[in-house]
């Protein structure tokens, strides 16, 4: 089978991306799931091509993706931002040690090193 050409606008420039082309692209959803995000609209709007047939602009796709990814970046950081906000709190009210805010394999090297410190001090006397 052949591969299907590329459909363009040529007034536009603009390329449509046909079902198959956003499965391609990762968008798992089925066609009714599609069609129910549009309707929301939270899901860029499909035109139709033909009678049987609908197409998404790629650039509206692609900014659609890229919005999904910086949703998820924005709450990846805000939970970081609200952990350190957290610990910067306790060792304020002196709930934490700043040991006690290092990763655990870090305070288990310094509790080693201080053990060792510590035998050494008690041989010398």
């Amino acid at each position: 089978m052949a591969p299907r050409p590329e459909i363009t606008s040529r007034k536009t420039g603009r390329r449509l991306l046909d079902y198959q082309a956003l499965k391609e692209r990762g968008i798992p959803w089925s066609r009714v799931h599609l069609s129910r995000l549009e309707a929301a609209r939270k899901f860029p709007l499909h035109v139709d091509i033909g009678a049987n047939s609908v197409g998404w602009f790629e650039d509206e796709v692609d900014h659609f993706l890229e919005m999904k990814a910086a949703e998820r970046d924005a709450k990846a950081q805000a939970l970081v931002d609200l952990a350190e906000d957290e610990v910067a709190a306790q060792v304020t009210e002196r709930k934490l040690t700043p040991l006690e805010t290092r990763p655990p394999h870090l305070r288990a090297k310094r509790r080693a090193t201080e053990a060792q410190s510590d035998h050494g001090e008690a041989d010398k006397k």
